[in-house]
């Protein structure tokens, strides 16, 4: 960047386009802001702009993180929620983005996780097994009512 810095309506566009590009919430354009260079009351008036024109809707990112954490990546209610608090969303906000969270098909995506990542593990015993996949998805957010449903669905065989 050059030294001199960049004026609010530079700024304006750049992150127009910035956030035109994919979802954005609101601490990545700040960041991104003072990354350019731009602070203060110029700083915020771009957020306020941004906010009012409709380019940053934190709803809207929370809806669309969340819906492509859990069908993309296969991530649970868990590490998304954390993820999305670490990004300064309200938790009005996250609470929402969480109901929109289809219950039947988020154990299919546990279901096909696991699956998948049963494969994998083809010498070892049962119990490997069930403790393995109970690890994984557990590290992938998942909470432990879930986990045991889909296990049980998978090994066909009851945790006690």
């Amino acid at each position: 960047m050059s030294t001199k810095s960049m004026t609010y309506e530079e700024a304006l566009v750049k992150m127009e386009r910035y956030c035109a590009y994919q979802e954005r919430c609101h601490s990545d354009v700040r960041k991104k802001l003072i990354q350019l260079g731009v602070f203060g009351d110029r700083l915020e008036k771009v957020m306020a702009s941004l906010i009012e024109n409709n380019f940053l809707n934190e709803q809207r990112f929370a809806n669309s993180y969340t819906s492509g954490k859990y069908r993309l990546k296969a991530w649970g209610r868990r590490k998304i929620k954390h993820a999305l608090e670490s990004k300064s969303i309200s938790n009005y906000c996250v609470q929402k983005a969480m109901l929109e969270i289809n219950d039947l098909e988020y154990q299919a995506v546990l279901h096909r996780a696991l699956h998948k990542y049963l494969s994998n593990l083809s010498n070892l015993s049962l119990f490997e097994k069930r403790g393995r996949l109970y690890k994984y998805a557990y590290n992938k957010g998942y909470e432990k009512e879930i986990i045991n449903i889909v296990l049980n669905q998978i090994l066909g065989q009851r945790i006690e």
